[in-house]
């Protein structure tokens, strides 16, 4: 890889939801299932519910991720990221940037956390990185699904 085969952060698009429901990693595949969505579903809600941006090369979706309230509690952000299996070739990138791109979903809110599939280890272990605190595990259908929270420096 050259220094100018890089990803590039934009701004979604609706049609960014279809392109990377077809080729989602089969980790994110699986917990979009056992959360009761779809790919398509998760993906176009996290586009129309909050902020959103998509990950790209070449014009080729590698992954999604944003932000949105939580409905019950405005200052809590909802984060998430969903992706193909192709962000692995711009692993490094990705990692450098990542700690960015929480902080900037940061904006805004108190707290920011989800909660992942606990089968999904590289996810875990990504937030862990990140910072994020993991505080229960808790039954969604038949998968536990890990809770996430980080206090951010934004408010």
């Amino acid at each position: 890889m050259t220094f100018t085969d890089r990803a590039t952060v934009v701004q979604s698009a609706p049609e960014d939801c279809h392109d990377l429901a077809a080729v989602l990693r089969t980790a994110d595949r699986l917990e979009c299932q056992a959360s009761g969505h779809s790919p398509l579903t998760a993906l176009t809600a996290g586009y129309f519910l909050g902020s959103c941006r998509t990950i790209k090369s070449g014009g080729t979706v590698l992954g999604m991720f944003g932000v949105s309230p939580h409905p019950e509690a405005p200052e809590f952000g909802v984060v998430w990221l969903l992706a193909a299996p192709e962000l692995l070739k711009f692993r490094t990138q990705f990692l450098r940037e990542s700690k960015a791109w929480v902080e900037e979903l940061g904006r805004g809110y108190a707290v920011i956390g989800n909660a992942c599939d606990e089968r999904n280890t590289d996810a875990v272990r990504w937030l862990k990185w990140l910072g994020f605190t993991f505080y229960e595990s808790r039954p969604v259908a038949d998968t536990q699904f890990l809770s996430f929270y980080k206090v951010t420096s934004n408010v």
